[in-house]
This record gives C-alpha cells, sequence and structure tokens, in this order.
C-alpha cells in the first residue's frame, strides 16, 4: 500500500469519527438546561457575594469594638499624675487608674472570648497585657488583689500564648477575625 493510499485512509476514518453525532442531531438545543445553568451559576456568585458581605460587615463591627476600647486605654493613661506616667511610681490618686487598667485588661479578654476582638488585634492586646504586669504598680495590684479578680488576667501571664477564644480557624474565618 502506498503513503498516500494509508494517507487518505487516516483522513477517511479521521472524517467517519468528527465531528460526533451528538452535534450533528437534528433536534434543537434545550434552551431550558442552558437558562438553569445560567440562573445557578448566578445564584453562585450571589451567595459568595453575600457571604463577604456578612464577613465585611462583621470585619467592621469588631473594628468598632476594637476602637472603642482603644479610646477607653487612652482615656485611662491619660488620667495618670505626670509622676506616675514619667517614672513608674503612682501617686495616691493613681491607684484607681491602676485598678482601672486591670478591669480593662479583664474586659478585653471577655470580649475575646466572645469572639468581638479579631486576631490582628488580640496579637498586640496580648503582649500589651503581659508588658504592662511587669510594671512595679501593675503588678503590685495584681499581687494584692483577690484570686477571684482578675482571672483571665492571671491566667493570661502564667501563659504567654493564653487565648480565650475556643473556635476553630473556619469559624474564626466566618466571623471576620
Amino acid at each position: 500500500m502506498s503513503l498516500s493510499a494509508i494517507a487518505s485512509l487516516g483522513i477517511i476514518a479521521a472524517a467517519r469519527t468528527f465531528p460526533p453525532q451528538r452535534f450533528l442531531s437534528a433536534s434543537p438545543p434545550n434552551w431550558a438546561e442552558a437558562i438553569t445553568a445560567l440562573v445557578s451559576a448566578s445564584a453562585l456568585i450571589a451567595v459568595v457575594f453575600a457571604g463577604l458581605q456578612v464577613r465585611h460587615v462583621n470585619r467592621q463591627m469588631h473594628r468598632e469594638f476594637e476602637s472603642m476600647y482603644l479610646t477607653r486605654f487612652w482615656a485611662i493613661m491619660d488620667r495618670r499624675s505626670r509622676a506616675f506616667a514619667l517614672t513608674g511610681r503612682p501617686r495616691a490618686t493613681d491607684r484607681r487608674v491602676v485598678s482601672d487598667y486591670l478591669d480593662l485588661c479583664e474586659d478585653q479578654l471577655s470580649l475575646r472570648s466572645l469572639g468581638r476582638v479579631t486576631n490582628h488585634t488580640w496579637n498586640f492586646w496580648r503582649v500589651d497585657i503581659r508588658a504592662f504586669r511587669v510594671t512595679g504598680a501593675y503588678a503590685e495590684a495584681l499581687k494584692s488583689a483577690s484570686l477571684a479578680e482578675y482571672p483571665k488576667v492571671r491566667q493570661l501571664i502564667r501563659d504567654p500564648f493564653f487565648d480565650p477564644l475556643r473556635s476553630n480557624w473556619l469559624r474564626r474565618l466566618w466571623d471576620g477575625l
């Protein structure tokens, strides 16, 4: 058999298998299936978009809470006497500032346990709370307080990686944390 005969057989064989019969059918296209597929894809896109919006709203809510606590922190720090701010040794009037700061720390830990503080902010707060506890006046106030007071602050001091939030990574992602 010659080369041209073999080539022509190959062309004929290819012509028999292409295009497939389903493309050559005389029936009209099924528009209902096409519309259903289009509506399903649109619904999927809408669900993903709605999920992203919920996550964004949750994140915005967290930022508002965090901002409120940052404002509270600076209000407490602004009440310190000048001597306490500069030297770290409180006057009698500064005892209330120390107590208010420890209350703020306990509140921050409680907010974290409720899922109202983002991971990013929690990492800052955790380090700051631990840094303040070594400052003389705050350490003394914590030591002199009853064990029932500031339980979460005490646990954070014992464990530097303590996180009062008990949820998995998927839930944290959904909540915008």
